[in-house]
């Protein structure tokens, strides 16, 4: 589980792996990171492709994502430019209220 404060703009970089080896990035067409507090509603953001020298993709945040304090769940799904769809992750992100 990923753990962030309220408000916190930092992006948010995964590396994608298929079977503990890095994921080919090269012919992705988009990336998208759906999240959803339980029994909430449920956002997408755009992820931008970086490849580095692994399979890095990242999520710029802004200040209404994740707006309210609680447990969210998330998965990064990429598209390929053969529209095939693969979720690589499905976790847990918690959202902590600051002082």
């Amino acid at each position: 589980m990923i753990e962030r404060f309220k408000g916190d703009t930092y992006p948010i970089f995964y590396k994608l792996k298929i079977n503990s080896e890095v994921a080919d990035l090269s012919e992705v067409k988009s990336v998208k990171y759906t999240y959803a507090l339980r029994d909430g509603e449920v956002t997408t953001i755009d992820g931008v492709v970086e490849v580095l020298e692994d399979g890095v993709v990242r999520f710029d945040i802004s200040s209404s994502d994740f707006s309210v304090v609680g447990d969210y769940f998330f998965d990064i799904e990429v598209n390929y430019t053969n529209d095939i769809k693969r979720t690589f992750i499905k976790d847990k992100i918690r959202i902590l209220q600051r002082v």
